[in-house]
């Protein structure tokens, strides 16, 4: 063979292998939002994404009994889909939890693909609200051995009302145009605190995902100048989605709220603060993408040209002191803290260390401030 040829089959064959380039598994309730009443009995799934050479799967996954009880589990078809299984579940309703188990019998084929594991009946007992938390998630394959995931948790609401929403957004701080995402230094040094830096809506968790860029507040209102009517801290990823923090969900539910038109507010804690441009409509069955990636999408054309192509727009960065305006206050401060590594607001790139570049944020900035009406 062409020593060439060679090279370049090796260098394919290891490029097609390298890890990182297969997806993780992904084990999530579903749906991430429900919104019921007491006395009323409802069905959530678990569910499976990117499933690769699997033979088995064990779940475990909590709730506040004093507001669920779990009736019944059943297979959900897709292991058995893939050749004969044995299963097992199990509840107990007094401590608040449920398990399934599931593995393919032989040596034929392992499950691939996406598919529901398991359903389980739920019954709704009293008013309040309760997570369903995924606390084991083992995957194994055709050899026993582990398979790397992630989960994604669901919250349940009983009585009242709620709506949902998604949002994804970009920050030109963290914004690294050739990856096409955010960078998360924050998290990787672990500088993000547990709970949240906005006060107007408490939120503690007890860890920091990998892939999480920042907090991040959001709120509605039902008119461009009007009142708030609902706050919500929540997780920004590289990928520019917000998330619930207590289990990642891109789904955000904002409870006691009827359904109907609201603005999406989106404040950080050193971004100018931007708006949609039209009230949203939001209601309790099915959350719309409202994605803040044209200036046409901003109240006011609000937004900062990311790339050269004018194709993608994020928050300005620069408002260290939450003024609404970046002004020359914001670039003192980042003199004042050179060279330091903390958790600060004068660290626009997120990087965990501010730096000289950091006023070249808030230089570019200068004398721009929010449209966002004060309320």
């Amino acid at each position: 063979m062409n020593p060439m040829k060679l090279i370049f089959s090796l260098y394919f064959i290891l490029w097609i292998a390298a890890p990182g380039w297969a997806q993780s598994a992904v084990v999530k309730m579903d749906p991430a939002s429900v919104s019921t009443d007491v006395g009323e009995t409802f069905v959530v799934n678990v569910a499976i994404e990117n499933a690769s050479n699997l033979r088995g799967i064990s779940v475990k996954i909590d709730f506040n009994p004093a507001i669920l009880q779990v009736q019944k589990i059943n297979s959900g078809g897709f292991m058995s889909g893939f050749g004969q299984t044995f299963s097992f579940s199990n509840k107990n309703n007094t401590e608040g939890w449920v398990q399934y188990d599931e593995s393919i019998l032989g040596s034929g084929d392992m499950a691939e693909g996406a598919g529901v594991v398991c359903n389980i009946e739920v019954k709704a007992i009293t008013n309040g609200v309760s997570s369903l938390t995924i606390i084991t998630a083992d995957l194994r394959d055709r050899d026993n051995m582990p398979i790397t995931s992630e989960v994604k948790n669901a919250t349940v609401m009983v009585g009242g009302s709620a709506v949902l929403a998604k949002v994804k957004v970009m920050l030109e701080g963290p914004y690294n145009v050739n990856a096409s995402a955010m960078i998360t230094r924050l998290q990787e040094q672990e500088l993000i605190p547990l709970a949240s830096p906005y006060a107007q809506a408490p939120q503690t968790v007890t860890f920091i995902p990998e892939g999480i860029v920042d907090w991040i507040l959001i709120e509605l209102r039902t008119s461009a100048a009007g009142l708030t009517v609902a706050q919500k801290s929540c997780f920004l990823q590289n990928n520019g989605h917000v998330v619930e923090p207590q289990n990642q969900s891109e789904i955000l539910t904002f409870f006691d709220l009827d359904a109907g038109d609201y603005y999406i507010v989106l404040r950080h804690r050193n971004h100018l603060a931007a708006m949609s441009a039209t009230a949203v409509p939001l209601n309790s069955s099915t959350p719309p993408l409202y994605e803040f990636d044209m200036k046409s999408k901003y109240y006011g054309d609000d937004a900062k040209q990311l790339n050269d192509a004018g194709t993608l727009f994020g928050m300005y960065a620069g408002d260290g002191d939450a003024s609404g305006e970046v002004t020359a206050t914001d670039k003192n401060n980042v003199l004042s803290h050179r060279d330091q590594t903390d958790y600060l607001s004068s660290d626009y790139n997120l990087s965990g260390f501010v730096t000289i570049s950091d006023i070249d944020f808030a230089a570019a900035n200068t004398n721009v401030s929010t449209h966002v009406p004060a309320n």
